[in-house]
């Protein structure tokens, strides 16, 4: 399967025209709701399906909290669930986001490889471009 950025308001799509979906675990505080609803309304306008159930999803992206250590572990939590999926060949791209990422985010591509792309706050703008370079493929990256 092949994918690319978004070029203009279209994603890249699989083969037969059947749009990417993206699942959001949305984590943490009433500001991390509103960012998860911006990053779904982004990623509807670049073209890709939400999937309300993230485990059936092409991609996830798991918004997370990082104040507090019982927010640390479950974001940790969610996203080793995520990796489960993916091992098992039921999602292929892991997008962390949020609080967590924004502080530990060396650590989480270190210490999570299955980890695709790691984007603090205030990702909710590019969200598109980089689910899209996590389906993509390649090394992990970590974006502003």
């Amino acid at each position: 399967m092949k994918s690319a950025p978004p070029c203009g308001n279209m994603v890249w799509m699989r083969s037969g025209k059947v749009p990417y979906s993206v699942g959001l675990v949305n984590l943490g505080c009433a500001k991390n709701q509103v960012d998860g609803e911006r990053m779904l309304a982004a990623l509807r306008r670049a073209g890709y399906r939400v999937e309300p159930d993230a485990a059936r999803a092409d991609a996830v992206v798991v918004n997370t909290c990082g104040f507090i250590e019982a927010a640390k572990r479950e974001a940790i939590g969610e996203i080793l669930e995520c990796a489960r999926l993916k091992a098992q060949g039921r999602i292929r791209a892991i997008v962390v986001t949020g609080c967590l990422a924004e502080r530990y985010r060396g650590q989480v591509m270190r210490e999570l490889p299955e980890v695709d792309a790691v984007a603090g706050i205030g990702a909710d703008g590019d969200i598109a471009a980089v689910v899209a370079k996590a389906l993509g493929g390649g090394k992990p990256q970590v974006f502003p």
